[in-house]
Formats: structure tokens, sequence, C-alpha cells
């Protein structure tokens, strides 16, 4: 008896499990448009066109992807990248939508982070390199380069305030021609940065080149390195989260 009891306990509880895997949402895309629109209207004050739209339907969370161009045709230098809001549903049977968080946030972000760890480089000694940001993002989004929607960026803020006030997942790159670098940079470089990360997870990655390689690196702007050998490539990593 206690078997069949088991059993059927075993059955029910695997039901469960089939029907929490099959929930729907209520997924309304004119709403999320709706939603998005109106969300970079107030708070990066952009209007956007060229929409399109998906549904996230796997795993626990369920959103709308609202991507988009921005609608600056009266703008001198026009920018035609693809950004992403997204709308999230909760419930099930209930048109509940919200904005969750944006990938339009980096483009702010990066160059600030950028020149803030230029300037304690540059504070510290440091003349002959190059700095360049991967990644930046808050752990809570769940994906590279999204920023919650609650975060507001100060671009007068100091750089240490920032960290402080805000959780960051940071990967960034440092370049050095072979010429100006010394093994002591490495330490030199973890110390200096350890006091500005307080709950964060950052990852740097430090690139010595030869230096008529370097050159071209600089010269042609260029964020990929794979075609040209690396003759020191470490990593220093701040798991503070």
């Amino acid at each position: 008896m206690k078997r069949i009891i088991a059993l059927m306990s075993a059955a029910i509880i695997a039901a469960g499990m089939l029907t929490s895997c099959r929930k729907t949402y209520p997924y309304d895309t004119d709403k999320a448009i709706s939603l998005a629109t109106e969300y970079m209207k107030n708070k990066y004050g952009k209007d956007i066109k060229d929409i399109e739209t998906y549904k996230k339907t796997h795993g626990s969370d369920a959103y709308i992807g609202v991507k988009f161009k921005l609608d600056e045709t009266d703008n001198e230098s026009s920018d035609d990248n693809t950004y992403e809001v997204r709308v999230y549903v909760d419930g099930e049977g209930e048109e509940n939508h919200y904005v969750k968080c944006d990938n339009f946030m980096r483009t702010l972000v990066n160059p600030y982070l950028k020149e803030g760890l230029s300037n304690i480089l540059d504070e510290n000694g440091f003349e002959n390199y190059s700095l360049g940001i991967i990644t930046s993002d808050q752990n809570e989004t769940g994906s590279f380069n999204y920023f919650m929607k609650e975060f507001v960026f100060h671009e007068d803020k100091k750089i240490d305030e920032m960290f402080k006030e805000n959780h960051f997942d940071l990967k960034y790159r440092i370049f050095f021609p072979q010429k100006s670098f010394d093994n002591s940079y490495l330490e030199k470089i973890r110390s200096i940065y350890a006091p500005l990360f307080d709950d964060d997870y950052v990852r740097i990655k430090i690139l010595v080149f030869k230096d008529s390689d370097y050159e071209e690196i600089i010269n042609t702007n260029s964020s990929s390195t794979k075609n040209i050998k690396e003759l020191k490539n470490e990593e220093i990593v701040f798991n503070n989260v």
C-alpha cells in the first residue's frame, strides 16, 4: 500500500512539473512596444523606429524583446546600431508587462568607464597603453551588456562613487607595446584597481604586443587582435560578488 501511495505521489509531482513547464503567459507585443517606446523617450529622450519583437518562452522568465533603431533623422551623426528593451511578462492569465532592462545604457556607460579607468592608470604613472571595454552590465539582467531599468547614469559622478553605488559585471583589456611593459605592472595594476571594485565582478585582460603590432592595433582602432600574436596574455580577476 505504501508503495502505491509513493508511486501516486511521484506521479502527481511529475504532472505538476509538466504543467509548470507548459505554463503560458499573456504575451502582448503591442503593449510591449508601447512600453519600450515610452521607456526610451522618458529615460533617454530617444524616439525609436524599425521595431521588431521576439518572445522568450523557455526557462523561468518570460519576456518580449523589443528591438529597434534610434529615430535620429535630424542628427548630423546618425546611430545605425540595433538596441533592445526587454519587457517581462508576469502571471498566468494576467496582463502584467513591465520593462526590466535595456542595452542602450552601455553606450553611455562604456565611454565613462573607459575614461575613468584610464585616468586611474594615468594618475599612477602609466603612459604608453590603450584601454578598451569589452562588456559592461549588471548581473541581475542575466545578459551581457544589459542594465536594469532602475540604473541611473550620472556623467559628473566620480568613478569610485559609481562603483560603490552599483553592482557591475565588467570586462576590459589593457594593451601595451613591448618596449613599455614591465612584469611588475601586473601586480601594480591589481593593487591600484583593488580599492575601486566593491561588490563587482571584473576581468581585466593584459595584452602585450610587439611594438609594430601594437601601433597597428592603435592606428586602426581595432578591438580584434586574434590575427596578431600576443607576447603576453594575462588576466586579473576581481570576484567580489
